[in-house]
């Protein structure tokens, strides 16, 4: 489920709330991608799934480092997202392409476009 998924959020390596309480504190740099079913099993409840960005780098200076504060920034949309708030979350999610873009040197950052996109819509017409 979660390999589908690195298709629709534009992703390398998604992983579960499990997988990455086994991890190392402060190991790699992650962020919330989006809160989804993983288990198709009655009763399951939807858990957050997080995108691996890089070793954490022992400066602020190396990927990890740089990336850190736009993880933050993302959990930050993410919050607000969970909270409703549509139209802030849309703007930090922006944020976060504009400095993906500019760390990583990439066109877009799909996986907070998409995020931006939903909150759009749904700060037009909120889900039920």
């Amino acid at each position: 489920r979660l390999e589908e998924m690195n298709k629709d959020y534009g992703t390398d390596m998604l992983i579960s709330q499990s997988t990455l309480s086994k991890l190392k504190k402060g190991a790699f740099v992650v962020r919330p991608i989006d809160v989804v079913h993983l288990r198709s099993a009655p009763g399951n409840k939807a858990e957050v799934v997080y995108q691996v960005l890089a070793p954490s780098g022992k400066s602020n200076s190396s990927k990890g480092g740089r990336l850190k504060p736009v993880a933050r920034r993302h959990a930050q949309a993410m919050i607000l997202y969970r909270k409703r708030e549509f139209a802030k979350a849309a703007d930090l999610f922006a944020q976060v392409n504009l400095q993906m873009q500019e760390i990583l040197g990439v066109e877009s950052d799909p996986a907070s476009v998409l995020m931006a996109k939903r909150c759009f819509a749904y700060a037009e017409t909120p889900p039920r």
